[in-house]
């Protein structure tokens, strides 16, 4: 870790000895986390990462700050584990999305739509994760590019399955597509929702499923000719 977050407000260093606990106190401890991350989350997208609190977060989630530091060692600790749980939704979601029944036209539009949900339910959350204030912390970046990459192994999984394409074309492709869903959605929040979000979905799932039916993909065996 870079040392301009360098865990700053780390929390006492006896927390590593605690004992082992029973089934109740693990039940409260996994409660108590998740009231943590709740009240985080909404605190660091509202205010930023360098503005953010950790009183302010304690009294949130109903604990002390001392408990907060129990769950999580340092303010950086605690802002990686909010964005991690905003990248796996994310990713989870778009693999639904990819797996559910139906065409790959009605797929293409579920997962365009997981985008464009995204970020009209959580904006801050959104520029959170895609839009750091915290660029020198290097772990930031790996978390977003790896579930960046996640989503695009996932679109290019569809692609290569269903079209039989070489596995290099088509990950340029999922990596185009995946691109357009994003930069879209977040044009389309930036001007304000000039459109009902509906037919945003409908477009750029549109111009994805129109972009592919002209591109020429060679498969394996023409590959190796």
């Amino acid at each position: 870790m870079t040392q301009s977050v360098s865990r700053e407000c780390a929390g006492p260093p006896h927390v590593q000895d605690r004992p082992r606990l029973g089934a109740d106190q693990r039940a409260e401890r996994a409660a108590q986390r998740l009231r943590v991350l709740a009240a985080a989350s909404g605190i660091f997208g509202r205010r930023g990462y360098h503005a953010a609190q950790m009183d302010e977060i304690a009294d949130g989630a109903g604990i002390s700050k001392p408990t907060v530091y129990k769950h999580f060692p340092s303010k950086i600790d605690l802002y990686l584990a909010v964005i991690q749980s905003r990248l796996d939704r994310l990713v989870d979601d778009i693999r639904s999305a990819l797996t559910a029944p139906g065409d790959n036209r009605t797929r293409t539009r579920s997962a365009v739509a997981v985008y464009f949900d995204f970020i009209d339910s959580d904006p801050d959350g959104f520029r959170m994760v895609f839009e750091t204030e915290v660029p020198s912390e290097p772990e930031v970046r790996v978390r977003v590019d790896h579930a960046i990459d996640n989503c695009v192994m996932a679109v290019a999984g569809l692609l290569t399955r269903d079209l039989g394409a070489d596995v290099a074309r088509v990950r340029v492709l999922a990596a185009g597509l995946v691109g357009i869903c994003r930069f879209t959605a977040r044009q389309w929040l930036d001007t304000d929702r000039p459109i009902p979000k509906s037919h945003a979905i409908d477009l750029t799932a549109k111009l994805c499923a129109q972009g592919l039916s002209g591109v020429p993909l060679i498969r394996p065996r023409e590959a190796a000719n």
